[in-house]
């Protein structure tokens, strides 16, 4: 892909992903930037409480947390990222895995 093409895909995705739903937008923003992955987390209703429940902290209920309740209107995560998904990652295969998993931090989540 060309660096024009690319800048004119980032562009298009950056200027409607604040149009219709976000987390469509979002995707489509990070796959323009080369994220890509089919490892989701089923069941999301993108109701903030849910989100915290299904991932809940080791110290719940801090400050932190509270205000994210107070302040959040929905919390969804659009993916989790490993090292199949980034072409050309000079880790090798570091993060292998085949579904959405709650303790592999050597991941990103999006």
């Amino acid at each position: 892909m060309t660096t024009t093409v690319l800048r004119d895909s980032i562009q298009t995705a950056l200027t409607s992903a604040g149009v219709g739903d976000f987390s469509q937008g979002a995707q489509t923003l990070l796959q323009a930037l080369g994220y890509r992955s089919q490892l989701t987390l089923p069941g999301q209703t993108g109701n903030v409480e849910d989100f915290i429940a299904s991932l809940p902290g080791a110290n719940q209920g801090t400050k932190t947390e509270q205000e994210f309740l107070q302040e959040a209107t929905s919390a969804r995560i659009l993916f989790q990222i490993t090292d199949e998904e980034i072409r050309g990652s000079a880790q090798g295969r570091l993060f292998e895995t085949s579904a959405f998993s709650y303790s592999n931090a050597r991941s990103f989540i999006f």
